[in-house]
């Protein structure tokens, strides 16, 4: 009876530690990322490894996030050509002030860790690519097991 219950045990343990695993390849899951996002509609090749501190990088893909919607704005002003209404204008003045914040503090907390000497670790992987036709350049990270997109940096020319 005793042996049972640890075989039920282990049974169950080993189905629920692979029922929390990522299906896929770390590349087959980023690429279906990307797509859903429609970010890019081609395969991702490789990955490359993401090495910091977690609160910094936390800090940034905050920025990136904000400067995402930012950025969005603006490009569906000029989609439309027109001005930023008021409205849009505080908004975006509202995000560059809360992006320069996230920056300039994960930067001074980067340059107090780089001088305690402490050890940078795995935070994440990115993924760049770039729009042949135009030049841009577009950055994705994910998180280090590539189950969701943490940030994306637009390197966009004519913004």
């Amino acid at each position: 009876m005793k042996a049972k219950l640890i075989s039920l045990a282990l049974m169950t343990a080993v189905l629920i530690g692979c029922a929390d695993r990522p299906q896929g390849t770390p590349t087959e899951r980023a690429t279906a990322l990307v797509k859903a996002k429609n970010l890019s509609q081609y395969p991702v090749v490789s990955l490359d490894s993401v090495y910091g501190y977690k609160d910094v990088h936390a800090s940034n893909m905050a920025a990136l996030n904000l400067q995402w919607k930012a950025d969005s704005i603006i490009i569906n002003q000029r989609a439309q050509k027109r001005l930023l209404n008021p409205k849009e204008r505080d908004e975006v003045s509202s995000l560059s002030k809360s992006i320069f914040a996230l920056r300039k503090d994960a930067a001074r907390v980067e340059m107090k860790y780089r001088l305690e000497n402490r050890k940078r670790e795995l935070v994440g992987l990115r993924y760049a690519f770039a729009d042949s036709l135009v030049g841009n350049m577009t950055t994705v990270y994910f998180d280090t097991d590539v189950t969701k997109i943490t940030g994306v940096e637009r390197n966009i020319n004519d913004l």
